[in-house]
């Protein structure tokens, strides 16, 4: 009996037993390898940071320095520009494209990297020359070959372009480039005329080849003496002092557009003209006048004082409207161009043109003789003519006797003081953008 209870009971103790240790056995595996995966990530993360912290920052800063320190290009200062520069001459003249606006358009287009151009507008295209100071004005064209002799009630200290005086020429020998120098310099020295042009919509920019060349009386008949021009008609474009000069040779003057030239002398319209014989040599206006007369000395009879009172002009509105920097490159070309003008024109123009002509047995230059001149000059109509021209000025409101007596003073001066003098007052004009 108590055999029979203790063998069940020993059967289920073993059944027990072995229950916990297949249990034991099974979880043993599951909790041994837990906290290796922990140990791993661990490990793996501990790089990761590394390669992001130098990567990122180390050359970001490089370019932003590089980028920085390097200049900006000249052409940041200016604005991309087209301007218009209208004459009534036939294109590439020297006188009025080759010898100005086109050393203007290249100097200043050099200055600004290309961003600001000059196109050249000729032949009257635009503007005609007695259209030109109001047409640039207005701003038809942004630039203009003018004659400011033209317009005496806008530009009264133009006046003094119409006067030729022969006596001064044989007086006061200069290089013909000297000339140009010495009409610069008294037009514009102190601002001397600026404030007529400004008054009418216009900046005087720079005076043009035109006041170095060789002017001549030219003619359909010969002439040997003063008294061979008695009656004569000569075309008349300078004004009233070119008419006094004209009576006091005793020619009659005739107003003639340079256009019409050609047609009026074979019209018998006109007879001669005084003018620069080297333009109107290359443009074959002296076919008609083939007899030039001169000082004794020399191959021409007289120079226009102050140029002639030729300017290359600016619309005033556009120039105000620069910046200090447009300005400045503006006033730089200008001067450049102004002084190839000045020192190339003979060579251009005048020697070519004189050494043909003098090859040209069709051609005859005669000097008139010095008492001849002489004579002329003493006549009551032309002998106080530059004191006259003085207080016609004045009366004006225009700069009358200080253009007149600064000019005469200049004569009297050295090439290289003139030179020194012109260089001085576009220094001026520069720094203080004028």
């Amino acid at each position: 009996m108590l055999k029979t209870r203790i063998l069940p009971l020993v059967v289920s103790l073993l059944l027990v037993v072995t229950l916990v240790i297949a249990g034991c056995a099974k979880s043993s595996p599951t909790a041994t390898p837990a906290p290796a995966p922990t140990v791993t990530v661990t490990t793996t993360a501990k790089p990761a940071p590394a390669p992001t912290v130098t990567v990122t920052p180390a050359p970001a800063p490089a370019p932003t320095v590089t980028v920085t320190a390097s200049p900006p290009p000249a052409t940041a200062q200016f604005a991309k520009r087209t301007w218009y520069y209208a004459h009534s001459y036939a294109a590439g003249t020297f006188e009025a494209w080759n010898g100005d606006g086109k050393p203007l358009a290249e100097e200043l287009s050099r200055l600004t990297g290309g961003a600001i151009t000059i196109v050249e507008r000729p032949a009257a295209a635009l503007l005609s020359m007695t259209d030109m100071a109001l047409g640039v004005a207005r701003g038809i064209a942004d630039f203009g070959y003018m004659n400011a002799g033209q317009f005496p009630a806008l530009f009264p200290s133009a006046k003094i372009g119409g006067i030729a005086d022969p006596l001064i020429v044989a007086k006061y020998p200069h290089v013909p480039a000297y000339w140009g120098y010495l009409g610069s310099v008294a037009a514009s020295e102190d601002r001397r005329i600026h404030a007529e042009f400004a008054a009418n919509g216009l900046k005087p920019l720079m005076m043009t080849p035109g006041a170095v060349s060789l002017q001549n009386i030219m003619t359909s008949k010969k002439i040997s003496r003063l008294d061979d021009m008695k009656g004569m008609k000569l075309r008349l474009w300078g004004g009233t002092y070119q008419d006094r000069l004209y009576k006091a040779m005793g020619a009659v003057g005739v107003p003639v557009p340079r256009a019409e030239y050609v047609d009026a002398v074979k019209k018998g319209i006109v007879e001669g003209v005084l003018s620069v014989a080297g333009s109107f040599y290359q443009e074959k206006l002296t076919e008609v006048t083939p007899y030039l007369l001169t000082v004794p000395g020399a191959d021409y009879f007289a120079i226009p004082t102050m140029g002639g009172a030729f300017f290359v002009v600016m619309n005033l509105s556009v120039w105000n409207g620069l910046t200090d920097a447009e300005k400045q490159a503006v006033l730089k070309a200008a001067k450049v161009a102004e002084a190839f003008g000045f020192d190339n024109y003979a060579k251009a123009v005048d020697e070519p043109s004189f050494k043909a002509m003098k090859a040209d047995p069709k051609y005859t230059f005669t000097a008139l003789p010095l008492a001849d001149i002489e004579k002329v000059m003493s006549d009551p109509l032309v002998v106080n003519q530059w004191q006259d021209l003085a207080k016609e000025i004045d009366e004006a409101k225009g700069q009358g006797t200080k253009l007149v007596n600064r000019y005469l003073e200049v004569f009297k001066l050295s090439d290289d003081q003139i030179k020194q003098l012109w260089e001085q007052m576009w220094g001026k004009r520069i720094a203080e953008l004028w």
